[in-house]
């Protein structure tokens, strides 16, 4: 007889003990597999995770754990395994302790020789399989009493095999299990637990099955079909199958099988049996299922005949009553009697004519002879009337939709059965309909917006006034048109196709187009299209044209604005760059060469202080004229702001090109301009730089024109130069400015001047604007134009935001201390300030720090830096508010601007650009922006202040469209701290 192999693992840290063992082993009889020793622990249980042993001997004194613990950690990986403990001491107590916690013996190093080891492991080995034996026994015994139980409570067959099935797996510990029925001579899957959806529904051949136990293991095949072989032995990975049949008597109704899926696992005679004994209370489940079924149909056949003529009569909702060839009622339903109003008892054996059939509508007479149940009765013809009324027993009528049916035995009609309902409220609701036709025809002919009827070919076959009154159409010249001759021809193709769409129902209802009236007006608009079916049938579609031709110019003035200098009409520096950058991505792929030119007007800021900035505006728009007189249509002339501009010469054929066109811009530049009747004479500076040997980005070529600029003005200005990498002057100025800057906090050299802002209905202050200024110990008082760009490109503009802040915040304080009326002082934030970290809390600490109240302090952005990152800035301005600091959005218009993202923010003003200002008693598109600020801003329940008011004409414009606030030098140029008492005096 052949002694299995075992294989054992020795956690022993004392090599003199190993080698003891080790020896014994050698001199035991038996086989022995292998032996594997570890000194520590944790190899061992590394081991017991990745390898598998018959049984393990452990030492209970190990460098890394120590006593019970030891067999403790131990168990945590390997609960079953068979395990000896081995020490060097006779504890009675701790060996008990170790098999009470599953330790299978307890042996003392030094009182062991080869036989007592020997034996000692394979009892354990045995005795353990004998456990495991009887608990599986336990358990598999305890399933069969849980499944018994299941077929006694219920008689749902598919709950009961579904638990059944559940059961089975888990006692038997498989993986899977199915139950194949035997239905019209096909084996159907018809339960599965644990296999994937392909196999259920599968059919096998009634020969095809055979029942066994196999063992995939043992290279045997399984002998049922091919295509459950692939399905669920292949794809599920099935190792070892067990397969029994449900018998009924001496037929064959179906089979159950249990799978193991792992490579090793086989079922054993104890489970086989199990399977048997499964199967037979699984058949016994199935026929008692089938008898149950068979015992509900019968029932229900009984209880539907004997309630189908019951249900026939009273559960109809319709009257139903039969009468004999003499017209006597025969039977009468509940229904008929209760729209009748009479008893059952006062209908049956009466001539029902006379009763609810003897008058018309009109209330004349009705005689039965004349009655369509009549020839019902004597020719066996069907009738329905739809025009005829019944009368109650209360003397009243209700309009009836009734038929009437001939009943026939023996070939000869022995009376009529009558089917009625009351048709009250559908005459009411066709009543309801007509007036509601007409009032849609009213709506119709009377709705602000033009509507189409048109049919399937686009023919118009229907129009209400408002088309007639906007397209100049007659109704009959509609009628002899199409929707298309209202559209201009090269959009007709474009609108059947949309039209097509929308009575496919393949896009959103609406589009938009160019329509054209019979006066010849082009009008932009917007079109809502819905299809007219009759079933599934289209009939037609019905058209809303809605008129946005203003709502369109308002659109592209916004979007012009975004990428265009409102001033001059030129380009703005967002539009320049974008050029620029294409350009640049063209000059690398084909080797081309490009100028970009930085302009700068000299001697500007004097026309401006000394003539005003109304003269000024108009210079700058007609050197802007002239600028693009010097230039091609394909190169690029912007203002980038102020008086500086930038021009960009696209496929230049030598650096010559490029002087020619700044040559030409000198002299065009040096003719006199007749400004309202004065002459005034400017020069200009020019830097050129040159793509791509002055650099190969946007950025580099604008900062090298730039340098170039200021190499120009300091050779004397009305001049150009081209950028040359020597220019190194003017670099050295700008760093000794921009060290000198980065002073201005410490050296105390910053200092406020205040614009007010006032109220235009009342003239009462306001508010006023806090506007920094640099006194310079050698350039005297910079205005914030002349040095802010400068903090802000090298990284200072932080710093002087929080001393404006801090500053502002302390002098109106000072000025709510010595009693002057309290008024809200406008801060600016850069887009740099408030885009880092801090300033919600920087807010906080200096209002603590002052003491000035919040709701006094108002926080201006410009309209692109709250736009540019939403998220950010939702969050940031909600803090804010809920402090009680106000904000507003500076410029106005003048960026790029979301609606959608503007009515999320927390703001309560918006001020509109001074570029808009200026225009406004002279310029139509001036007018409507400002108009349409205005009344967006009060539709959103924000307030308006208007800046750069410099005359009566542009305030009263402004008073008269409702705007809230101005400020200009109408009323005060920015004006120091303690000249800003003065005037509040």
């Amino acid at each position: 007889m052949d002694v299995p192999v075992i294989h054992i693992l020795l956690v022993e840290d004392n090599p003199d003990d190993a080698a003891l063992i080790e020896a014994m082993l050698s001199d035991a009889p038996g086989s022995w597999g292998t032996l594997r020793h570890v000194e520590r622990l944790a190899t061992g249980k590394d081991l017991l995770s990745s390898e598998n042993f018959d049984v393990v001997l452990l030492d209970l004194g190990l460098p890394d754990s120590q006593g019970l613990d030891t067999l403790r950690s131990l168990r945590s990986v390997a609960p079953t395994l068979p395990l000896i403990l081995l020490t060097g001491l006779h504890d009675e107590e701790l060996g008990s302790s170790a098999v009470e916690m599953g330790a299978q013996d307890y042996l003392v190093k030094g009182q062991i020789d080869a036989n007592i080891l020997s034996r000692a492991i394979r009892y354990s080995i045995q005795r353990k399989r004998i456990e495991e034996t009887v608990r599986k026994g336990k358990v598999l015994s305890d399933a069969l009493n849980n499944i018994y139980e299941i077929i006694d409570l219920s008689k749902d067959f598919s709950t009961i095999i579904t638990r059944i099935i559940e059961e089975a797996t888990r006692a038997i510990g498989a993986d899977s299990a199915v139950i194949y029925l035997l239905e019209d001579d096909r084996w159907v899957l018809r339960y599965a637990h644990g296999l994937s959806e392909e196999v259920i529904g599968g059919c096998l051949g009634r020969d095809e099955i055979e029942f066994s136990r196999l063992n995939v293991g043992e290279n045997r095949t399984i002998t049922i079909s091919e295509g459950i072989n692939r399905c669920i032995v292949e794809r599920q990975h099935i190792q070892s199958v067990i397969e029994v049949p449900l018998i009924t008597g001496e037929e064959v109704v179906g089979a159950f099988s249990l799978h193991y899926h792992s490579p090793g696992a086989l079922f054993t005679d104890l489970q086989y049996d199990f399977a048997r004994k499964v199967a037979a209370s699984a058949t016994l489940a199935l026929k008692n299922a089938r008898l149950y079924e068979e015992q509900i149909r019968a029932e229900q056949n009984f209880e539907r005949l004997s309630r189908q003529y019951q249900l026939i009569l009273d559960c109809a909702a319709e009257g139903i009553f039969g009468i004999d060839t003499k017209g006597i009622g025969q039977f009468f339903n509940r229904a008929s009697c209760e729209m009748l109003g009479y008893q059952p008892d006062e209908l049956l054996g009466t001539r029902v004519h006379e009763l609810i059939h003897h008058s018309r509508p009109d209330g004349t007479s009705h005689l039965f002879e004349q009655c369509p149940i009549y020839d019902t009765l004597f020719r066996g013809t069907n009738y329905r009337m739809l025009d005829e009324v019944f009368w109650k027993r209360d003397g009243t009528s209700f309009p009836v939709d009734c038929t009437s049916n001939p009943i026939v035995e023996g070939g000869a009609i022995v009376g009529a059965v009558m089917t009625f309902k009351d048709i009250t409220q559908r005459k009411q609701a066709e009543q309801a309909l007509r007036k509601s036709e007409e009032r849609y025809k009213y709506l119709f002919q009377n709705a602000n917006d033009p509507i189409f009827v048109i049919d399937p070919k686009l023919a118009f076959i229907g129009v209400n006034n408002r088309a007639i009154n906007i397209f100049g159409y007659t109704h009959d010249e509609f009628l002899q048109m199409n929707i298309l001759d209202l559209f201009p021809s090269e959009q007709a193709p474009r609108v059947r196709a949309e039209l097509k769409k929308r009575e496919r129902g393949d896009s959103s209802p609406m589009f938009t187009g160019t329509m054209l009236a019979k006066s010849g007006d082009y009008l932009d608009v917007e079109i809502s299209s819905s299809a007219l079916r009759e079933g599934t049938r289209l009939v037609g579609s019905i058209h809303i044209v809605r008129d946005i031709t203003e709502h369109r110019k308002m659109e592209e003035a916004i979007r012009f604005q975004a990428t265009h200098d409102i001033l001059t009409g030129l380009a703005n520096r967002v539009l320049f760059m974008d050029h620029l950058t294409m350009s640049i991505k063209q000059g690398l792929r084909f080797n081309e060469t490009q100028a970009v030119m930085f302009l700068d007007l000299d001697r500007f800021k004097s026309i401006n202080d000394t003539l005003g900035h109304a003269t000024g505006d108009k210079l700058l728009k007609a050197v802007s004229e002239r600028l693009r007189g010097c230039v091609r249509e394909t190169d690029t002339v912007a203002r980038i702001g102020g008086d500086e501009y930038n021009i960009l010469l696209n496929q230049i054929a030598h650096v010559d090109d490029a002087a020619a066109v700044a040559q030409k811009i000198l002299v065009a530049l040096n003719k006199p301009f007749f400004i309202e009747d004065v002459e005034l004479r400017i020069s200009i500076s020019i830097g050129i730089s040159i793509f791509p040997y002055d650099g190969k980005d946007a950025e580099t070529l604008l900062k090298n024109a730039d340098i170039a600029l200021y190499h120009a003005k300091d050779r004397g200005k009305n001049t150009y130069q081209f950028y040359d990498a020597a220019m190194n002057t003017r670099t050295v100025e700008r760093v000794r400015l921009e060290n000198r800057l980065r002073q201005t906090v410490e050296r105390n050299e910053l200092v406020l001047f205040y614009q007010p802002q006032i109220e235009t209905t009342t003239g009462r202050l306001v508010g006023a604007e806090a506007l920094v200024h640099w006194l310079h110990p050698e350039m005297g008082l910079l205005s914030p134009m002349e040095f802010i760009p400068l903090a802000e490109e090298i990284g200072f503009i932080t710093e002087i935001d929080d001393w404006v802040l801090r500053t502002a915040c302390a002098q109106n304080k000072a000025w709510l201390d010595a009693g002057y009326p309290s008024f809200c002082v406008t801060v600016n934030v850069s887009a740099k300030r408030f885009r880092k970290p801090g300033l919600v809390e920087t807010v906080r600490n200096v209002l603590q720090e002052t003491g000035l109240p919040p709701k006094l302090l108002e926080l201006e952005i410009t309209e692109t830096t709250a736009m540019k990152d939403i998220e950010h800035t939702i969050p940031s301005l909600t803090r804010l508010s809920g402090m009680e600091v106000s904000f507003a959005i500076d410029d106005f218009g003048t960026g790029y601007s979301s609606l959608s993202h503007l009515k999320r923010l927390p703001i309560q003003k918006l001020k509109i650009d001074k570029s808009f200002i200026f225009g406004v008693t002279t310029d139509p598109s001036d007018k409507a922006i400002v108009t349409a600020i205005i009344a967006m801003a009060h539709n959103m329940r924000m307030e308006v202040i208007a800046e750069g008011v410099e005359t009566e004409a542009q305030l009263g414009f402004l008073h008269d469209n409702r705007c809230d606030q101005i400020q200009g030098f109408l009323f005060s140029r920015p004006i120091p701290a303690e000249e800003f008492s003065r005037f509040m005096q």
